[in-house]
Parts: structure tokens; sequence; C-alpha cells
């Protein structure tokens, strides 16, 4: 219970740091366009362990032709979820990523790296997953290998910081769950989503330790599949270990809620120093925002950390 409401506590911080970036990156006029946007039903999931998953419930596709589902797709990022500009999102692990003309362009499209065109099945599961990048980007979190050169500098400068990794997960229509490579190039745009790659199936996770949010293969059995038939200490013991892995989980999340407010409150601090002393762009009285700002690093900065310290 007290992991339970911390979380939601500093969920909601991050919600309101992250609505306070936003307010302070718009025009006056533009809080009525995010709000016609905000109206779309948010389609992240959240799994027991708290990490995050992208359903399917966008049909933006009509017909039977592979090259008009590119269209309609391509349509659908730029006039729907860009509305003809780039469009910065926080990721998971705190990094802002943009989606530019390139993301809708390369995410519409029907062909591999390799110039080969993409099976009509391999393309609808893009296609459905590509009508969610941007949640997708949001809770995708970077691979650990870092970043690679763009090799004999093929993108210009839009890659002239090299590329990296980022993995998502999405469920799609069918119900079939998939770990899906999100690449990202670095340069004048930014860090850049580009395209998404490989949509490798995995099992969805039931429970704690089950194949699926970040390691597992297609349809392994879970230790709930085999305890049926187990003793009663040997029982005791798996619920036992669950309970640590649940634990730990919460803590995991925790830690990671963490550091993506500091990373928030960094950039909020950023931008307001630029900002008009008496308004935020038209928007939000800049005093009342560094108050709301203080009451919540003063809240809820250290509190978490001062739990799981405990």
């Amino acid at each position: 219970e007290a992991f339970s409401g911390l979380l939601k506590k500093a969920e909601e911080m991050e919600r309101v740091l992250r609505e306070a970036l936003e307010t302070a990156d718009t025009k006056p006029n533009a809080r009525e366009e995010k709000n016609t946007a905000g109206a779309v039903k948010s389609s992240v999931k959240r799994l027991r362990d708290g990490r995050k998953y992208v359903q399917a419930d966008r049909q933006v596709i009509f017909g039977n032709d592979p090259e008009s589902w590119s269209e309609q797709l391509e349509d659908y990022i730029n006039g729907k979820i860009r509305r003809g500009k780039n469009v910065e999102l926080i990721a998971e692990d705190g990094e802002v990523l943009t989606l530019t003309a390139d993301t809708a362009g390369k995410v519409s499209s029907m062909f591999n790296n390799d110039g080969t065109t993409m099976s009509e099945a391999a393309f609808e599961r893009k296609v459905n997953a590509g009508s969610h990048i941007d949640e997708l980007a949001q809770v995708s979190v970077a691979d650990k290998k870092g970043k690679v050169p763009d090799t004999g500098a093929r993108h210009g400068e839009k890659a002239s910081g090299g590329w990296n990794y980022r993995t998502a997960y999405f469920k799609d229509f069918d119900g079939k769950y998939y770990q899906c490579a999100i690449s990202v190039m670095t340069g004048t745009d930014g860090n850049a989503v580009y395209n998404i790659g490989q949509m490798r199936e995995r099992s969805f996770p039931t429970i704690l330790g089950s194949s699926g949010a970040n390691t597992g293969a297609l349809n392994q059995k879970t230790s709930f599949d085999n305890s049926i038939s187990e003793v009663e200490e040997n029982v005791n013991t798996k619920s036992s270990r669950k309970r640590n892995e649940e634990e730990r989980g919460r803590i995991y999340e925790l830690e990671r809620e963490n550091k993506k407010q500091k990373k928030l409150i960094e950039q909020l601090r950023e931008r307001m120093r630029g900002l008009d002393k008496k308004v935020i762009r038209g928007a939000v009285d800049r005093k009342e925002a560094r108050r709301a700002t203080r009451e919540l690093i003063n809240r809820y900065g250290g509190e978490s950390l001062a739990k799981l310290n405990a």
C-alpha cells in the first residue's frame, strides 16, 4: 500500500511537470489545440510491475491496398499527431524525442532497410504500431549499447550525432504482443524518431517472472503454470519469492520515476529562466509556476528516495 500510494504521487508529479513543460513551450493560442489533442484516449497500459506498453485502438487504415495504407498512415501522423510541425515528447527514461516529417515518412514505409518490400501481414503490424508512434516513443527505453555513428554520413546533419535504438512494447488488435525496436537519429532535429524496425512477438506477461516486458521468448511457460502440482512448502516459497519480486519491481519503478522527475525539473527550470517575468508566453503566471514547482520538489522530490532507503 505504501509503495502504491508513493508511486501514484510520483506519477502525479510527473504529470504536472509534463504539463508545465508543455505550457512553457506553447503559444498563447495553443492551449485550445492542446486540449483538443488531449481529448484522445490514451492507449498506454501498465503492467503489474509498473512497466508500460501500448494497446492498439487507433483504426487509421481502410481498404486492402498496402500502398494506400502507407499514404493513410503518413497523413495521420503528419495531420493528427504532428499537426504539421515537429513535436517533442518525453520518453519513459526522461529522454526528449522529436517526431518529424521524416518520422511520418519512414514509419509509414512498406520497405525494409535492404529495399525489399515487406509482406502484407508484416506491414499491417507495422502500420498498427505506427499509428501509435507518439505513445510508443513515450513508453520507450534506450538500449544500453549507446550511440553508433551514421555510416558514411548518409543522413547528413540530421544524424551528425549518430544513432541509438530504443525498445517499446505493443499489443496489437489480435492480442499478440510485440517488442518493437525504434531507431532514433541525433542531429539538427534533436533526438528524432526515425523508424520502427523489428517487431518480435513475445508472450504477454501475466505475472512477474514470466516472459514479456523485457525478456523471454514467445510461449515460455511461467512458474505459475508449473506450481499447481507442487507441494505446499514449494508453493509457499514461490509465493514469498513472488512478493519479493513484486516489491523489487515497485522499487525499480520508483527509482525510475525519481530519475524522470529530476530531468523534468531540470528542463522546466531551464526553460523558465528565459521566459517573461509576468507570464509564460501569455499562458501561465511565472510566479505561480515557480511556486507550484517548488511545492512539488519540496513535497515529493526526496520522498520516494527516502522511502527506498528507509
